[in-house]
């Protein structure tokens, strides 16, 4: 065979298996699977990734309320979750150098579950549970749409939580650092505790505390109701 013809039926062959490669690694589902292309990855069923860098990566819907496991994952953007139940999406050792968005409709809330792996964003547009254990946190967490937030987990940090107008927190665990309310807001700490949180000018929220929970520091703005249950160590 002509020499310049095995080159052109070699490269042919080379460029199929990276074409059949990449919607491998594009569809992925159970098996895991590396990339260092920095590509977007597609998880369109439960199953466990292991290793891989990406550009960005999203959770479909057809994951339904089923659990989707990252093992040293780097993600260079951002993480979409659309998909994923209350044992859902498990972050394990990982980095994550976008936005998580969550913003699944129907079925159970997802839970971000962060071990080891430090959250610098996440953007809840839809009811959002999260934790974390070991080196892992959250450093901010924004509310929006009338979503409620779930924190939970003895061991989970949260920096920040900004409640946009109309939204919920719940912290039944864990430690937030500061949260800012927004009008129309609800927040009910019935475990763990929140150090500082913040009520903007012109807003009626709503807030509740448990015989468990404590919140250090209460900051109003002009113009504004605050109705809370339970005990207030300080309100100025």
């Amino acid at each position: 065979m002509d020499n310049k013809v095995l080159i052109a039926i070699v490269a042919v062959v080379a460029v199929v298996a990276a074409a059949c490669g990449a919607v491998v690694l594009l569809n992925h589902g159970d098996n895991g699977g590396k990339n260092t292309d920095s590509s977007i990855l597609n998880v369109d069923s439960p199953g466990t990734i292991e290793g891989g860098t990406y550009q960005s990566v999203i959770i479909g819907p057809s994951v339904g309320d089923g659990t989707v496991i990252m093992k040293s994952v780097k993600i260079l953007g951002d993480l979409i979750i659309r998909g994923g139940g209350s044992h859902s999406v498990e972050l394990d050792s990982c980095e994550v150098g976008g936005t998580t968005t969550v913003e699944k409709e129907g079925g159970e809330a997802p839970r971000i579950y962060a071990n080891n792996t430090q959250m610098s964003s996440v953007n809840a547009k839809t009811d959002t549970i999260i934790e974390s254990s070991g080196t892992g946190g959250f450093d901010s967490v924004t509310a929006s749409g009338g979503a409620d937030v779930t924190v939970q987990g003895s061991d989970t940090k949260v920096d920040s939580v900004s409640m946009g107008n109309g939204t919920g927190l719940t912290v039944n665990a864990g430690s937030v650092n500061d949260v800012t309310m927004g009008d129309g807001t609800t927040m009910n700490v019935a475990d763990g505790s929140v150090s500082n949180v913040n009520v903007g000018k012109d807003c009626s929220v709503t807030m509740q505390i448990g015989a468990n929970g404590s919140v250090d520091t209460l900051t109003v703005a002009d113009n504004v109701s605050v109705t809370t249950s339970g005990e207030q160590t300080e309100a100025k």
